[in-house]
């Protein structure tokens, strides 16, 4: 038995991949998103869905594991990807730079909904749409490609 330690807050929402070998958390803050192996708890992934709090209600991983959604109390759906940049092609000062902070400047596709309600979401078994239900009986559907 492990102990994945990686938020100073309570835990609010967790979710495994199928294959049962990375588990995605968040606190009850819902600004940082953290992905871990499991069973070792090494951290893999940090992603910042944001500086004010929220309440995260859904997370998901893709069929693949190739990339991770997330949808809260806010008008936003985050959609992170699970791969992890080639050294050869980063910048020389992102060794400079404190891993910490590295998270808050990642840029990832962010769908806006009409208005803020609590929602779930997935992502499709190809990867091309999320899936998006909310707390007053709307679903939609977005195109990933189109996704900025």
């Amino acid at each position: 038995c492990s102990t994945i330690t990686g938020h100073t807050e309570p835990i609010a929402a967790l979710a495994l991949n199928s294959r049962g070998d990375l588990l995605a958390t968040t606190s009850t803050r819902g600004t940082t998103i953290r992905v871990f192996s499991v069973p070792d708890g090494i951290e893999q992934f940090a992603f910042r869905r944001g500086s004010t709090p929220a309440n995260v209600t859904s997370i998901s991983f893709s069929a693949d594991s190739s990339l991770i959604c997330v949808s809260s109390d806010k008008p936003t759906i985050h959609i992170f990807s699970l791969h992890k940049p080639d050294p050869k092609e980063e910048s020389v000062f992102s060794a400079y730079i404190p891993t910490y902070l590295s998270t808050v400047w990642d840029s990832h596709p962010m769908i806006r909904l009409p208005s803020a309600t609590r929602s779930i979401s997935a992502i499709s078994k190809d990867n091309r749409r999320v899936y998006v239900i909310t707390e007053d009986g709307y679903f939609y559907i977005y195109e990933l490609d189109t996704i900025k």
